[in-house]
C-alpha cells in the first residue's frame, strides 16, 4: 500500500454554505449500473451508498480495504447520484494513493453535472497543490458544458491557482487562449504581475504591462498592477532608471502606484545614494497622491540627507515625522469622539500650512467648521492664503468658495492675493466668478445683520435705559425714559410690545416715574397688558 503524507481537505469536505451536498438532489437520468470489476469495488460502493454522509469516512476506515487507482475509477463511475459521498471517498482514497488523471476527471464531472460549482473549485485548488495544472485548465474549459458560465471570476481563480504553483509563464500563455472567451480585467493582470515580481522577471513584466494597457487602457484605479510592475522594475538591472521611465509615463496619465512602491523606491535610492530621484518620488507622493509617508520612508530620506551632509534637510524631515504623528493622533481623537478644542485646531492648521502639509490642514479645518460656529474668520482666511502659498491654487479657490457659502467673512486682502496668483496663471475668469459670489454673499449677510440689529434695538435700548432709570431717579429719569426711549418705541411699537415685560415697566413706576407724563406708546402697552 502506497501511503502519502497526511493533508487537510476541510475546504472540500465542508460543503458551501449556499449549496449543500446533502440538500442537493441529482437531476440526472437513471444510468444502468456498470458491472463491478471485483468484489472489492462492490464492497466500497456499498459502504458509500448505504452509510450516512457524515459516517462514510469512518466506515471506509473500519473496512480496512486497500484501494488501487483502478478501484477508485470503478467506484466513482457509480457515484453520479451521490456527489457528496463521491468527494468523501475521493479524498479518503487520495490519502492512500496517487489518483489517475481519469479519476480526477470523474470527480470533477460528478460535481459539474450536479451543478456543485463551489466544491468543484475547491478540487481545482487541490489540483494546484498536487501539481495538476493541466487538469485545472481542463476543468475551466469544461465549465460551459456543465451550465456554469466561464466568467472573469473563474478565469482569475484559475490563473491564481496556476501562478501560486510557480508557473507564471504557463498562466500568461493560457491567458492568450482564454481571453478569446473572457475579457480580462485589472485583477487578471495584477495576478500575473504578482507572479512575475516573485520571479524577478522584468522582461515578462514589461510584456504583461504592454498587454494590459492594450486590453484595458490606462486606469487610475488600477493601483495594485502599477505597484507590482514598478516594484519588479526597480529591483532589476539599472532599476531606478527603468522604474523612473515608466513612473513618468504613468504620472503623465494621472496613474500612480501604491505605498509599497514608494517604500521600495526610496529604499533603493538610499542604497545607491541617489538623493535627486528620492526627492522626486517624495514630492510626487505628497503632492499628487493621497498617500502618507511611513516611518520607513522617513528613515530612508533622513539617511540620504545625512549621507550628503544636509543636516538642515534631515532635521526638517525629522520634524515632518512629528507632524505626521500629530495627524494620526488627531484622527484617533476624532474617531474616539474626543473633540480637540478650537484653539488647538487653529494652531494645528497654521503649523501644517507652514510646513506644506495642506491635506492635513484642510482635514482639520473641515472638522473645525463642523464643530464650532464662532471665531472662524481668521483661521479660514489663513487656510486660503496657506493653500495659495503652498502652490495649490485650485484648492485655495475651492475652499474660498466653501468659506463664502458658509457665511464666513473672506477678507479683501485674501481675495487680493488670490487675484494675483490667478492673473499670473491667466485665469482671470476664475477670479471674476469668485468675486461675484463673494459680493452676492457679502451683500446678503450685510442685509441679514442689519435686519437682526433693527429687530434687537427695542430690547437692547429697553435694557439699557431701564438701567439708567434705576440710577438717575426723579425728573432726569422721566426725561430719559419718556423723550428718548418713548420716541424710539413709538416707531417700533410692535416689536417693543413683544419684548418689554409688564413687570419691567412696573419697576419703572416704583422708581418714581410719573405715569401721567409717560409717552402715549407706553400707555398703550399698559392698556394691552392689563
Amino acid at each position: 500500500m502506497n501511503v502519502k503524507g497526511k493533508r487537510s481537505y476541510h475546504s472540500i469536505l465542508s460543503p458551501s454554505p449556499s449549496i449543500s451536498f446533502l440538500q442537493t438532489k441529482s437531476t440526472l437520468s437513471p444510468l444502468p449500473m456498470p458491472p463491478l470489476g471485483n468484489t472489492k469495488s462492490k464492497s466500497l460502493f456499498e459502504i458509500i451508498s448505504t452509510n450516512p454522509y457524515p459516517t462514510v469516512e469512518k466506515s471506509l476506515e473500519d473496512s480496512c480495504i486497500n484501494v488501487t487507482p483502478q478501484d477508485v475509477e470503478q467506484v466513482l463511475k457509480l457515484c453520479y447520484r451521490l456527489p457528496a459521498q463521491a468527494v468523501k471517498f475521493f479524498c479518503w482514497a487520495d490519502y492512500r494513493i496517487n489518483h489517475t488523471p481519469y479519476a480526477w476527471y470523474l470527480v470533477i464531472d460528478i460535481l459539474g453535472k450536479n451543478r456543485l460549482f463551489a466544491p468543484m473549485w475547491d478540487l481545482v485548488k487541490l489540483m494546484r497543490r498536487e501539481g495538476r495544472i493541466s487538469g485545472a485548465i481542463k476543468t475551466f474549459e469544461l465549465m460551459d458544458g456543465y451550465g456554469c458560465i466561464r466568467d472573469i471570476f473563474s478565469l482569475n481563480s484559475l490563473l491564481n491557482v496556476i501562478c501560486s504553483s510557480g508557473r507564471v509563464n504557463e498562466a500568461s500563455d493560457y491567458l492568450q487562449i482564454a481571453k478569446k472567451h473572457v475579457r480580462p480585467d485589472c485583477h487578471t493582470y495584477a495576478i500575473l504581475m504578482e507572479g512575475l515580481e516573485i520571479d524577478g522577471n522584468v522582461v515578462g513584466a514589461k510584456k504583461n504591462f504592454s498587454e494590459m494597457v492594450l486590453e484595458i487602457g490606462w486606469d487610475p484605479t488600477n493601483v495594485l498592477s502599477y505597484d507590482l510592475f514598478l516594484c519588479t522594475l526597480i529591483r532589476g538591472s539599472d532599476g531606478i532608471r527603468e522604474a523612473s521611465k515608466f513612473f513618468d509615463l504613468l504620472s503623465d496619465r494621472k496613474c500612480y502606484p501604491g505605498s509599497r512602491f514608494f517604500t521600495v523606491a526610496l529604499d533603493e535610492c538610499a542604497r545607491f545614494h541617489d538623493i535627486r530621484k528620492a526627492e522626486y518620488f517624495w514630492e510626487v507622493m505628497l503632492g499628487k497622491t493621497e498617500l502618507q509617508p511611513t516611518t520607513a520612508m522617513y528613515n530612508s530620506m533622513i539617511a540620504l540627507y545625512c549621507c550628503h551632509g544636509d543636516i538642515d534637510a534631515a532635521m526638517k524631515m525629522l520634524d515632518g515625522m512629528a507632524y505626521r504623528e500629530a495627524a494620526r493622533m488627531f484622527v484617533e481623537m476624532v474617531k474616539n469622539e474626543c473633540v480637540p478644542d478650537q484653539l488647538n485646531c487653529d494652531a494645528a492648521i497654521k503649523v501644517y500650512l507652514d510646513n506644506g502639509h495642506s491635506a492635513m490642514a484642510i482635514k482639520i479645518w473641515k472638522f473645525l467648521v463642523e464643530n464650532y460656529h464662532e471665531n472662524l474668520e481668521v483661521t479660514s482666511n489663513l487656510l486660503v492664503i496657506g493653500l495659495r502659498d503652498n502652490g495649490t491654487i485650485p484648492a485655495a479657490v475651492k475652499y474660498a468658495e466653501r468659506i463664502i457659502r458658509r457665511g464666513i467673512k473672506l477678507n479683501s486682502s485674501t481675495l487680493s492675493k488670490l487675484r494675483q496668483s490667478l492673473f499670473k496663471e491667466r485665469k482671470e475668469f476664475v477670479y471674476e466668478e469668485l468675486i461675484a459670489k463673494w459680493k452676492a454673499a457679502y451683500k446678503f449677510h450685510l442685509q441679514e445683520q442689519k435686519n437682526n440689529k433693527i429687530k434687537a434695538i427695542p430690547g437692547v435700548v429697553c435694557q439699557m435705559w431701564f438701567g439708567t432709570v434705576e440710577v438717575l431717579m426723579g425728573d432726569l429719569a422721566y426725561f430719559v425714559f419718556s423723550d428718548v426711549f418713548g420716541s424710539l418705541v413709538c416707531n417700533r411699537f410692535t416689536a417693543f410690545s413683544k419684548i418689554v415685560s409688564l413687570r419691567t415697566i412696573e419697576r419703572v413706576f416704583n422708581l418714581g416715574v410719573v405715569a401721567v407724563h409717560m409717552h402715549p406708546s407706553l400707555e398703550k402697552v399698559l392698556d394691552i397688558g392689563y
